[in-house]
């Protein structure tokens, strides 16, 4: 059930779970996955992550429902750290 942080975790654009999408993003880069796959699979999620929350949530450190900003955070550190990933 959505219930709003305090905290801002899942409600400001950029939270303590952007590190682990940066990660992910620089892993994906690392592992040859092309920009539009990791973009594409990026989004994917992001549409698949509140079903998940909902029917599994004791599966997520904080089950709260990500505001639009924070999905979009989300894909933005994925993103990059894709890019980080080209340089280092």
């Amino acid at each position: 059930m959505y219930q709003p942080q305090e905290n801002g975790i899942n409600q400001s654009m950029f939270d303590y779970f952007s590190l682990g999408h940066l990660a992910l993003g620089f892993i994906a880069r690392k592992s040859n996955i092309s920009l539009p796959v990791t973009f594409g699979l990026a989004i994917a999620w992001e549409f698949v992550e509140p079903f998940l929350k909902e029917k599994h949530e004791d599966y997520f450190p904080n089950s709260t429902r990500d505001s639009p900003q924070n999905k979009l955070g989300d894909v933005l550190a994925v993103l990059g750290g894709w890019l980080i990933g080209g340089v280092i």
